[in-house]
């Protein structure tokens, strides 16, 4: 009978002992995302290229979502309903509103994507007989969308990467001249 005293007592103690070690998980890592989110901060204020920022952007993102899930978990504002009250979550699809598309000056452009592809000078310069002026952004004077862009370089064979496939004249042999005699 003692025996099963001990575990009727020992039960409740591990289970609190399980809910504080859950609850300090969820703390640790509200902690370790708030971390993250200053260090992308620092390097969004500290970026040096557009797509530096785009990125921090991003990511910022992404991790607010996190620490607001983890705060709500924590606050216990998701355990608290019954189940029939809960709300699924809503479709990621839905819920976020339209992004605006990435723009970039024709300077920042050419600059980004240069070693990439070597003509876009020419190209942006030719735009409207070439079909790449649907690249512009019709909203924002000067501004271009560097992923329309890109695919349009990329659907015509501009890229750097696409073209590094191996020439026929090219010889894979140990010797490349006539040696001489």
């Amino acid at each position: 009978m003692l025996k099963n005293f001990n575990q009727w007592l020992d039960e409740p103690e591990r289970a609190r002992t399980d809910e504080f070690e859950a609850a300090w998980a969820i703390h640790e890592q509200i902690e370790r995302c708030k971390a993250a989110i200053e260090r992308w901060q620092e390097l969004e204020r500290n970026a040096k290229t557009p797509s530096e920022v785009i990125t921090a952007e991003e990511r910022l993102g992404e991790l607010r979502q996190e620490l607001e899930t983890l705060n709500r978990h924590a606050s216990g504002a998701d355990v608290m309903k019954p189940a029939a009250e809960q709300t699924p979550p809503p479709d990621p699809v839905q819920a976020a509103p339209a992004m605006p598309p990435r723009a970039m000056k024709r300077r920042a452009l050419i600059a980004e994507y240069q070693n990439e592809w070597s003509s876009i000078e020419d190209d942006l310069r030719e735009a409207s007989r070439n079909g790449l002026d649907a690249a512009k952004l019709a909203q924002q004077h000067g501004m271009w969308n560097p992923d329309v862009a890109m695919e349009w370089a990329k659907s015509r064979g501009k890229l750097a990467q696409q073209r590094t496939g191996m020439s026929p004249a090219t010889w894979c042999g140990p010797f490349t001249r006539h040696q001489p005699r």
